[in-house]
């Protein structure tokens, strides 16, 4: 293996090889592997890094191309129950996380996924309609417009019926922002709770 090592001078002392800079010891060398210039392993005699020398917070940028790593991760859903008009395009407001790991989603104002990583991402959504034997369908808004649509459901005449989408798409990391609309034949209220009508995403892949 062919590498360049730049120093001031290298000084063999009797158990080790030490890489100075002027009177400074930068790194040294000895039966234990690499260490740095307080001492502790760098990469041990088997070539492993030692986990005591990364310290800090890795970003995604420092990753690497096309690995998920830290990237946004959330889950949001209605704490209550929202009206929604007959023959119109709502947007579901889930103004509740429970957890938002990236700070991308907005739960207090425009109730939208804006990922700050770009890459593609997976999207998931389930509206549980109040009214029977009525059909609902959610669409994926992309910025500000259809995206895609999901999946509807009618109901049995006696409990709630769903509808949901979800779906893997591409987010720029700046400006491209998601949200969840539905478009019913009639009015009707979406049901609250955690586990009713919720709005969730996570990057698959980075681009």
């Amino acid at each position: 293996m062919a590498g360049t090592i730049i120093a001031d001078y290298i000084r063999a002392d009797a158990n080790k090889i030490s890489l100075n800079v002027g009177n400074t010891v930068v790194a040294s060398i000895n039966a234990s592997g690499i260490l740095s210039n307080t001492g502790s392993v760098i990469i041990n005699a088997s070539g492993q890094v030692s986990n005591t020398a990364i310290t800090g917070t890795m970003t995604q940028a420092q990753i690497g191309t096309n690995v998920a790593a830290t990237g946004p991760v959330f889950f949001a859903h209605r704490s209550s129950s929202q009206s929604i008009s007959g023959g119109t395009y709502t947007r579901i407001n889930f103004q509740a996380e429970v957890f938002d790991i990236g700070s991308c989603y907005d739960s207090a104002t425009n109730y939208r996924f804006t990922p700050n990583v770009a890459g593609y991402y997976w999207l998931g959504s389930t509206i549980a309609c109040g009214a029977p034997n009525n059909r609902y369908t959610a669409y994926l808004y992309k910025n500000g417009s259809v995206y895609m649509s999901g999946i509807d459901m009618i109901g049995n005449g006696v409990n709630s019926q769903g509808c949901g989408f979800y779906g893997i798409v591409y987010a720029n990391g700046t400006t491209d922002y998601f949200e969840i609309y539905v478009q019913g034949n009639n009015s009707t209220t979406v049901d609250g709770g955690t586990y009713y009508t919720y709005f969730q995403g996570y990057l698959v892949r980075a681009a």
